[in-house]
């Protein structure tokens, strides 16, 4: 009761302290200045579009050769060296590729293809490993398939079906205790 009575009462009294500022007509002053705020926007917005076209104008086939080819060298090093790598090796090798490929597709597409399907099957008893690379699989498939379907950005639509695949996949698979590495 006494609750709702100060709840009430507050209300009541943010109401009656914006009652003389709704009754007032803007100057034309205000109205200025509130029109340069609004272009001020509109420029920074336009300036960090163009910024964007220009990095994504930027990446050539060269560049993605490179990184198809660290990748192949990375590849090779882990999964033929790992026993003789250890953790050094594992940072280093990792190191390489987030930079390689964060600074080709984003660092918000690689941390999220990174973390999403590491999330999704940590319950995972079994198989751990290919259940992960199939969500990001179905996850970059059905992302690209809606970006050029819905004409929308490719990489916050990835990101977006990267999630949507991650959580479809750990509520089918359900909730038991956490696997153990």
């Amino acid at each position: 009761m006494f609750r709702s009575n100060v709840v009430t009462c507050a209300i009541a009294a943010a109401l009656a302290a914006a009652l003389p500022a709704a009754a007032q007509t803007p100057s034309n002053q205000d109205l200025e200045e509130i029109r340069r705020q609004i272009q001020e926007l509109k420029e920074s917005y336009e300036s960090r579009i163009q910024a964007l076209e220009k990095r994504l104008k930027e990446v050539d086939s060269r560049q993605i050769i490179a990184v198809a080819i660290l990748t192949a060298v990375v590849l090779v090093a882990w999964f033929g060296w790992s026993n003789k790598l250890a953790h050094i090796g594992f940072y280093l090798v990792f190191g390489l590729s987030v930079t390689a490929s964060g600074q080709l597709v984003g660092v918000y597409l690689v941390f999220a293809t990174l973390i999403i399907p590491a999330l999704a099957t940590r319950n995972t008893k079994h198989w751990r490993l290919p259940k992960a690379y199939a969500v990001a699989a179905l996850g970059y498939a059905v992302g690209l398939a809606a970006s050029v379907w819905l004409d929308l950005p490719s990489g916050a639509v990835v990101v977006w079906t990267l999630a949507a695949a991650g959580i479809a996949f750990f509520a089918l698979e359900g909730r038991r205790p956490a696997a153990r590495l």
